[in-house]
């Protein structure tokens, strides 16, 4: 049998990998991080995923559209695309009112998935909020915070993973 009378597999074609697009810039030393830092007012209440995880699906879906919406905003308007291309630690800083005690990392798995999906909406930061771009640390809880801080900074190159970079 000759190679052209080779068949080719039944189904559908085979899809092509979606690869992010390549940086072109030299990485700096990690000892010398890139930091960035962006503020706005809170569009809802800022919630623990203990509160969040009870709310009307319908609620919190609005909730989670405001918070995206004027994370995203805020992000394209403070930020430029200087960290594209490294591994970004994220931090939050939310305000919070009272004194009652609260665990930090709760607020990760509600404000801080929203916030961090703002970011890759924004396209500025990373392609993806992928364990190889971002780097989620636990939030500050401010009670003389007025609005929510985001503040990035690079920890190095991205993982070797990642081919694109």
């Amino acid at each position: 049998m000759k190679s052209a009378d080779v068949m080719t597999p039944p189904g559908p074609p085979l899809r092509q990998s979606t690869k992010p697009p390549k940086v072109e810039r030299p990485l700096p030393a990690p000892e010398v991080p890139i930091t960035a830092e962006f503020s706005f007012p809170a569009p809802a209440a800022v919630l623990s995923c203990n509160v969040s995880n009870g709310l009307h699906f319908q609620v919190k879906r609005k909730w989670v559209a405001a918070w995206r919406t004027v994370a995203a905003e805020a992000a394209r308007a403070q930020l430029d695309d200087s960290l594209m291309g490294y591994r970004v630690r994220i931090q939050l800083v939310l305000p919070v009112r009272g004194r009652r005690r609260r665990d930090p990392h709760n607020f990760l798995a509600s404000v801080g998935k929203v916030v961090a999906d703002s970011v890759t909406d924004s396209g500025l930061v990373w392609v993806d909020d992928h364990h190889i771009w971002c780097e989620a640390v636990e939030p500050v809880l401010d009670q003389q915070a007025t609005e929510v801080t985001v503040r990035l900074s690079t920890t190095g190159p991205c993982a070797e993973v990642c081919c694109s970079c």
